[in-house]
Parts: C-alpha cells; sequence; structure tokens
C-alpha cells in the first residue's frame, strides 16, 4: 500500500528549513527521529530498493520528503529517457512526496550519460529544448498528482511553480 494512503497527514513541505537527508545518516536519522521539518532526498538513491529505500518509507510515515532528481537532464535535446521517468514516477507513487524537482542542467547526450550537470546556454533554442522536456515531465501526472494534497475542508494545496514550469508557462502563452 502506498505511504500516502497510509498517513495522509504528512504531505507537503512546510514553510521551513528543512535538511539534505544522506546515506551516512539514514539509520542514525530512523532510530534519533531529529526535529526537522523535512527530508529532501536525491530521487536517483531510491530507485534501486534496497535498505536505502527501506529507511526512505520509515521517515516518510513522519515527514514531508522532497525528491530532488539530479538525472531527468531537463536541458538535453535528446530528450528525457522514458525509462528514467517511469523510475521517478514509481518512486512518487511508492513516497507521495511533498515536492518534486530536478536541476535545470543537462547530462545526456546521444544516449551517453556524462555524469555531470551541465550548464545551459542562454539561448531561445535552448528554453525550446527545456520547455518541451519540462512538458513532457508534466505530461506524466502520476508524478505531480501524489504532490498535491486534499486536506478534510476539500481544499487544496499545490507545489510553487519551480522555474522550468514557469519557463513552460512563459513560452506556451506566447507562442503563435
Amino acid at each position: 500500500m502506498p505511504l500516502a494512503t497510509v498517513n495522509e497527514r504528512v504531505g507537503p513541505i512546510p514553510v521551513s528549513a528543512g535538511i539534505g537527508l544522506r546515506a551516512p545518516h539514514h539509520r542514525a536519522v530512523v532510530e534519533t527521529r531529529p526535529r526537522v521539518a523535512w527530508f529532501e532526498v536525491h530521487t536517483e538513491n531510491f530507485m534501486g530498493g534496497g535498505t536505502s529505500l527501506g529507511y526512505l518509507e520509515a521517515l516518510r510515515r513522519d515527514y514531508p520528503i522532497s525528491l530532488h532528481g539530479v538525472g531527468l537532464s531537463l536541458g538535453s535535446a535528446d530528450g528525457l529517457d522514458a525509462a528514467h521517468l517511469e523510475r521517478v514516477r514509481r518512486l512518487a507513487d511508492r513516497i507521495a512526496p511533498g515536492l518534486v524537482s530536478d536541476h535545470l542542467s543537462w547530462s545526456v547526450a546521444e544516449g551517453t550519460y556524462l555524469g555531470d550537470l551541465l550548464p545551459l546556454p542562454l539561448t531561445e533554442e535552448a528554453l525550446d529544448v527545456v520547455c518541451r522536456n519540462v512538458d513532457r515531465f508534466q505530461d506524466r501526472r502520476a508524478i505531480f498528482a501524489t504532490a498535491i494534497r486534499r486536506f478534510p475542508n476539500g481544499s487544496s494545496l499545490l507545489p510553487s511553480p519551480s522555474v522550468p514550469v514557469a519557463a513552460s508557462s512563459a513560452t506556451s502563452t506566447t507562442s503563435t
């Protein structure tokens, strides 16, 4: 059963400082439950299952989680890797994060992962590539549906738009 249905009270990322959770600290954090508002984790570190994912699931029961990726390559002219998108979706479904984000960079060229977050040129062509990739990422509605929380009074809270979302919206409203 997805954790979101087990415990809906742990929802969106609060307006408070959170911390990045790194592998050397997983066990200590699970055992001590520090007074922290929320945790940010690198999405790709939890896609393979195993002990790390077990720690994340245990923490998700009591803390909001932000999934912050480093591998989508939103600026790649090659487009997005469908298998990677699916892995992100599955993890988001399982963890029900309060926020899903990734770097506005590129790291894939001609099917080869370069292992770095490379900067984008400040050109219209690069903006078009980013907007096309962000639109494709957002078309995977299942990823973002987990970031929307319904409250007992019927209201909802949507995550703040990220830079890529804003760029995509700006481009789509100015196109002819």
